[in-house]
């Protein structure tokens, strides 16, 4: 039997494996993609498989198993080898030339490998590290942060956040070059870093996916100096980024995750910078958030209450308490203020400033808005037969979500119609800020609703515009002023109160 020669053959890293006698050929090419010399090389299987990252094995194994039964077809796949140098490099193995003896026992089994790393662990687009390098690189950092207490390190998951519509499409010429431009900004920050926050070369900056980028900062003196890399990282991409000689504006938002958490896997370290990346983004974007349990908590807190909120109204868990709003000229009880609690059967009563952020960000506060409205309405009209007492008016919060629903007046007008209860007896209140989100919009839905006999309040006035200008466009009834802008007031010796025009 003749062995491959790398010569005839052009150079290429090509092995030949007699399955009798169980020894391999390499080529000297082979010999030297593992950065061996001849010498320092055996001839069985084992010295390519114990090179074999421990995660490829069990497929590179499958493959070469199924090759020996007689499965039909070529193989081909890419695994990673073990270097000379400690390091391992991606190969792309080829293989499926098979010899078979007269019975059609598989007796010689040939293939090759060629060395990819550059294609399989770097980005086309940007050029950086990818996923996979990333991943190597961070669970090296683990490893070592596991043996060594002294060693830190931090994770930065950064999303570009909004970009122009004209640079915004990933694979277009335009977003190529922002991505390109990001990658290149962060590459500036590391080398040019506080040394006491970024000290070394050992960190890397790679890109995830479509506009998520991630830096390790590898072997930190402190890992609280991970903030100060991130906030000036921050500070870097806000900057305007030249994109085919424009400038282009991004709100970039970052998380970060420490090594001091205690990680066993890479893949939970991004994990929780990507949690804590969620809640920069949660808090309005341009902005870093630095993982912690506190975090984790709030998450899992909030997914659960969402779970739980769907079928609260059916199950009766909210209820309306009512504050009385007494004249001071009368001392007696002229109105009522609808105030809403969830009563959660395990968390007990849930303040609104919890609860209401979830029926708006899942649509649920139409329904919500709309149970509060008939509810204290059918309230109002219970009070009116009360002898000796003026009837009481009674009082409805709106939150921004609610104002701008092209259904809130019909919902109004069922709400009133249902209790028989008439319009004037009704207040609707939003505070000055969600009034000002949409000045045109608000003062649109407001006229047909106070057209309709409604009152209309605004509250928490002075912690906004705080400028009447603004509110001669509403059509207000009731001004409801801060309490901190009254103090300030009073302390100033003018005289402010809250009233009706």
């Amino acid at each position: 039997m003749t062995h491959l020669d790398s010569d005839a053959l052009g150079g290429e890293a090509l092995w030949d494996w007699n399955l009798e006698s169980n020894r391999v050929h390499f080529t000297a090419r082979w010999i030297s993609l593992v950065g061996h010399e001849e010498h320092e090389v055996g001839n069985t299987p084992e010295d390519w498989l114990r090179r074999v990252h421990p995660d490829d094995l069990a497929e590179v194994t499958r493959q070469l198993d199924a090759a020996r039964a007689g499965e039909p077809g070529e193989f081909s796949f890419r695994h990673r080898m073990l270097h000379k140098s400690g390091t391992y490099r991606w190969v792309f193995c080829h293989g499926g030339v098979v010899v078979r003896n007269e019975r059609g026992r598989a007796i010689r089994l040939m293939g090759s490998h060629s060395d990819v790393t550059v294609d399989t662990v770097t980005d086309p687009v940007t050029g950086l590290p990818n996923r996979l390098l990333f991943i190597e690189r961070l669970t090296q950092s683990i490893k070592r942060a596991q043996r060594d207490s002294r060693f830190h390190f931090a994770v930065l998951l950064i999303d570009l956040g909004r970009q122009p519509p004209h640079v915004a499409s990933t694979g277009s010429i335009a977003g190529d070059r922002l991505l390109t431009a990001a990658a290149r900004c962060l590459e500036t920050c590391l080398r040019a870093g506080d040394p006491a926050a970024a000290p070394r070369g050992n960190d890397v900056v790679a890109r995830l996916q479509d506009d998520q980028f991630v830096v390790l900062l590898d072997g930190l003196k402190d890992v609280r100096n991970a903030k100060v890399a991130a906030d000036r990282i921050l500070k870097a991409l806000l900057d305007p980024l030249n994109v085919g000689g424009q400038e282009v504006f991004l709100s970039t938002s970052m998380g970060v995750a420490v090594s001091a958490t205690g990680y066993a896997r890479a893949e939970d370290a991004l994990i929780d910078a990507d949690a804590a990346l969620h809640r920069a983004q949660m808090l309005g974007g341009s902005h870093c958030e630095v993982f912690d349990t506190a975090i984790l908590k709030t998450e899992r807190a909030e997914v659960q209450l969402e779970a739980d909120f769907a079928g609260a109204l059916e199950r009766r868990e909210f209820q309306l308490l009512y504050e009385p709003i007494v004249s001071l000229a009368s001392n007696q009880i002229v109105g009522f203020e609808a105030l809403v609690r969830w009563q959660h059967p395990a968390l007990g009563t849930i303040p609104p400033a919890d609860f209401i952020p979830i029926a708006e960000r899942t649509g649920f506060i139409a329904t919500l808005g709309q149970w509060i409205s008939s509810e204290a309405c059918i309230q109002a009209k219970a009070w009116e037969g009360r002898e000796h007492s003026p009837a009481p008016w009674i009082s409805v919060n709106l939150s921004g979500v609610q104002l701008r629903d092209p259904a809130l007046f019909e919902h109004i007008r069922k709400a009133l119609d249902g209790a028989s209860l008439d319009a004037s007896s009704l207040m609707l209140e939003l505070t000055e800020s969600v009034a000002m989100q949409n000045l045109t919009a608000a003062t649109s839905m407001l006229m047909r609703l106070r057209g309709m006999g409604v009152r209309i309040a605004i509250d928490d006035f002075g912690t906004g515009y705080s400028s009447l200008a603004y509110l001669r466009q509403l059509p207000v009834d009731v001004l409801k002023v801060d309490h901190l802008l009254s103090a300030a007031s009073k302390a100033s010796g003018t005289r402010r109160t809250s009233s009706e025009r």
